[in-house]
């Protein structure tokens, strides 16, 4: 990982690493409503390694910027390196997260969310249509929202 990199992952969202997931604190996040993110594979625990060599255990967000300054200074660097629509990492791991649980709930391979090339939900039958909810009930509160059916916007 370059200079470059570790820059544009030093100015990301503060985080609290916990074990086996993420807690991101409402006072940190947009609509102030905490989140837990999961860790769920190695490339994640690699990722967040690297950050802490970076950060320790300090914010990623220094104490004398708001979280906004930092937001703006955070889009204006990403967008100097030639990176845009970076929402779109959101969609990604929503998909992948989708296709996770639908394994873990069905004790199968899982199924792609229709956004993600699986099948469309009137074609789920109804015990697939009884997983989705849930996945798409959790997969929801990970990405900061209460309501389940903001989630179509992403799976």
């Amino acid at each position: 990982m370059d200079y470059a990199e570790r820059r544009v992952l030093n100015l990301t969202l503060p985080l609290q690493i916990k074990g086996d997931y993420i807690e991101l604190k409402s006072s940190w996040t947009k609509g102030g409503i905490r989140r837990i993110i999961p860790i769920t594979n190695k490339e994640q625990r690699i990722c967040l390694n690297e950050i802490k060599k970076i950060c320790g255990n300090e914010s990623l967000i220094p104490e004398e910027k708001s979280f906004i300054e930092q937001r703006n200074l955070y889009d204006r660097l990403t967008h100097n390196a030639g990176l845009y629509n970076l929402h779109g990492f959101r969609h990604a791991y929503a998909q992948r997260r989708y296709l996770e649980l639908t394994a873990q709930f069905s004790k199968t391979n899982g199924w792609r969310s229709s956004l993600d090339g699986g099948k469309a939900h009137n074609k789920l039958n109804n015990y697939e249509k009884e997983i989705d909810l849930k996945v798409r009930a959790i997969i929801a509160n990970e990405l900061g929202h209460s309501r389940v059916s903001i989630s179509k916007i992403y799976v």
